[in-house]
């Protein structure tokens, strides 16, 4: 898929999202039909910052369709549930390499990051963001430590907890 039409078809969705028009389930799904399904897996050794947008996005929709399968079926197959959620860390896993690609690929300019204000305690001080300034709606986020001390050790993370950029759909749960 060529970069443009990625983001224009993104950002459509993005808008009906904000919009209301879209749940946090239904725009995960629908991103699912777009960008995942019968698509190949990207490489997460990514070349360039678009490339390795769209791997973000990838792998992120992917994950989070698996823990949307995953609890769906967690009581009538809970072998199932346990393979999808499973599964789901896997594409996680890739999906911070790619953030971690990212990141360097910029040298780790036009960014800022933080942990982010969260309703769940669970993810509190654990969840952060990282906002690429100079690109529209391009966001990340993750919970893995070795990127968050690179972040740091090249001084983008701020220690302050903000809001997210997105602060209502981080802080509303799948269903919802």
């Amino acid at each position: 898929m060529i970069f443009e039409t990625f983001m224009t078809q993104r950002d459509a969705l993005i808008d009906q999202l904000e919009a209301q028009t879209l749940s946090k389930t239904a725009f995960i799904e629908e991103n699912y039909k777009c960008f995942v399904e019968g698509e190949k897996p990207p490489r997460t050794a990514v070349e360039t910052v678009e490339e390795g947008i769209m791997a973000y996005h990838y792998y992120n929709t992917k994950a989070k369709q698996l823990i949307i399968e995953g609890n769906a079926s967690c009581f009538r197959d809970p072998r199932h549930a346990k393979r999808c959620h499973d599964g789901a860390q896997e594409q996680y896993g890739k999906k911070d390499a790619v953030t971690t690609a990212i990141v360097a690929l910029l040298d780790y300019k036009d960014m800022e990051a933080y942990f982010v204000n969260l309703h769940s305690e669970d993810l509190a001080q654990e969840l952060y963001e990282i906002v690429l300034t100079t690109r529209h709606r391009v966001i990340f986020h993750s919970k893995d430590k070795r990127l968050l001390n690179r972040l740091r050790n090249h001084g983008v993370f701020s220690e302050e907890i903000q809001p997210s950029k997105i602060d209502t759909y981080v802080n509303s749960k799948y269903g919802e």
